[in-house]
């Protein structure tokens, strides 16, 4: 017979999982298909409706060591973490007939707390007055193999975790249950049973480097560690996820990993500047724009007040579409400038002729360099998204940043990739697009550092690329060689006092800089 885990996930408040539009229910069946594709797995079965914001999970082993192996080497329900508000209850319990569970789909689960330690014979009793219907099932909680398998020791507390099935129409019920010694704590669950099926993944056997982010978050968990890692195209630089870890299913009796308010980026009270981020359009495609088009518009840009620093960019793959980045004190100036002028005045090369921005507030972090691959990625969430389910994408996108950068002990090591945010789109919170800025020292080095992560284990770094794509399923970026210009702005224009913020260096460098350009 097959090893029985019934696991209690506790759930935070407005998590919907029965809405498969929703992040939160996107990530909860990602999670399962994992579950479910875990070695020895026999069968897997929830709970369909939530009860106190608790939700079931039950697990059959075909044996000990497969078991042991879930717990141990895998995420277990580890993905769920950023939408469970305190660490999930496993049931383990010894050979159990899977008859329990699949006789029917309503069970009744009720939970027996008891204080420190009880007689053997008491046990027995216990386990012998509840097993005299013949539609319960029921046994003791292994205090070893909580220990092994769970993390840490198991507290003073000692529980009997017993089923009761539908009755077959033979069966004859054995009347009330008596406790034959009074528990601490006893709940009561009625749950409604459903077999989840197993997706059959594709052969990894062929597998293709992705060029970008989007490409990146939208790899099949299948995909991850079947490529080599490329450690030699640039031996001096870390061109290789960084503050990697694996957490596995026992780490999680952990309380402290279910503290809400940390490792979540919200957005800076302190903004400092405002970007705006400008598409245009050419009517022909440039390898070097033509200082005819350019120089009427970038005069105008130069005496624009309020603005902070300028660059521009042909977007790769499409030499049509310039970027123009403009980096403001503040968003009235930013405001103003998309008021006060004309834009096909300032931009008569642009096709169409309407303004086509992104735009969003920064803070002090965002400090860019010329000449650098700027990759500006777009996450627009899914429009039945909550609070609690923002929070748990944002921890997910931190967790994702993080492999991008050099910890404080590691300060002298050079990574191919500086990444900025997360910013929000139109410096609004609760809107539905958050940015991240990526500047990459080369194409290349993306590219290798792109496969390098996709080369690493799912446990590792492909579930926090899946969960970022479930959340986002239509991820965009853009990417652009940054050039800055030289703004001259007089002191008397400029919003605030203080030099050319946001990556902007000395005037003589920025003058030699802008003679190489044409401009």
């Amino acid at each position: 017979m097959p090893l029985l885990d019934a696991i209690q996930l506790f759930l935070l408040d407005g998590i919907s999982l029965g809405d498969p539009d929703t992040v939160s229910s996107r990530e909860w069946h990602a999670m399962l298909q994992y579950v479910l594709h875990r070695d020895g797995i026999v069968n897997v079965y929830t709970s369909q409706n939530l009860e106190r914001n608790s939700l079931w999970i039950f697990l059959t082993w075909k044996d000990a060591q497969s078991r042991s192996d879930f717990y141990q080497k895998s995420l277990g329900v580890g993905m769920m973490i950023p939408f469970m508000e305190r660490p999930p209850q496993p049931f383990f319990l010894s050979e159990i007939s899977d008859e329990a569970l699949q006789s029917g789909a309503n069970l009744s689960v009720h939970v027996f707390h008891f204080p420190g330690k009880i007689a053997e014979k008491v046990k027995v009793e216990f386990t012998e007055h509840w097993m005299q219907s013949p539609g319960n099932f029921g046994l003791w909680q292994e205090k070893d193999i909580v220990e092994k398998l769970y993390g840490g020791t198991s507290n003073d507390n000692i529980a009997f975790f017993g089923l009761i099935a539908p009755l077959k129409p033979s069966a004859k019920a054995s009347g009330n249950f008596l406790v034959p010694v009074e528990p601490t704590q006893h709940e009561e669950f009625q749950l409604q049973l459903i077999p989840c099926t197993r997706h059959q993944h594709q052969d990894p056997a062929i597998v293709t480097p992705p060029k970008s982010i989007p490409g990146l978050l939208k790899a099949d968990p299948w995909c991850y560690g079947s490529l080599q890692p490329d450690h030699t195209s640039f031996p001096d630089d870390d061109a290789y996820p960084v503050s990697l870890t694996f957490r596995p299913m026992l780490s999680l009796a952990d309380d402290s990993w279910f503290f809400r308010d940390r490792d979540v980026p919200f957005p800076s009270c302190g903004i400092e500047s405002w970007v705006d981020v400008i598409h245009l359009r050419l009517p022909r495609a440039f390898k070097e724009l033509d200082p005819e088009i350019t120089d009427g518009m970038c005069n105008v840009m130069r005496q624009q007040p309020g603005i902070r620093s300028l660059y521009w960019g042909l977007e790769e793959g499409d030499d049509r579409n310039l970027k123009l980045m403009t980096v403001w004190y503040d968003k009235s100036s930013s405001l103003q400038f998309k008021t006060r002028l004309a834009f096909k005045e300032v931009f008569p090369m642009n096709e169409p002729s309407d303004l086509l921005a992104t735009s969003f507030a920064t803070d002090s972090s965002l400090l860019l360099g010329s000449n650098k691959i700027l990759e500006m990625v777009e996450f627009p969430l899914l429009g039945k998204i909550n609070s609690a389910e923002k929070n748990a994408f944002l921890r997910y996108l931190h967790k994702f940043k993080s492999t991008m950068e050099i910890a404080m002990s590691h300060s002298d090591e050079q990574l191919v990739v500086d990444p900025f945010g997360p910013f929000w789109k139109e410096d609004q919170y609760s809107a539905g697009t958050c940015i991240l800025l990526l500047q990459w020292t080369g194409l290349l080095q993306r590219q290798v550092w792109l496969r390098n992560f996709l080369a690493d284990s799912y446990n590792v770094t492909g579930h926090l690329g899946q969960t970022l794509g479930l959340a986002c399923p239509t991820v965009d970026s853009s990417t652009f060689t940054l050039h800055e210009i030289a703004l001259h702005v007089p002191t008397t224009l400029a919003a605030k006092d203080g030099g050319g913020g946001g990556g902007g260096g000395d005037d003589d460098d920025n003058d030699e800089s802008s003679e190489e350009m044409g401009f």
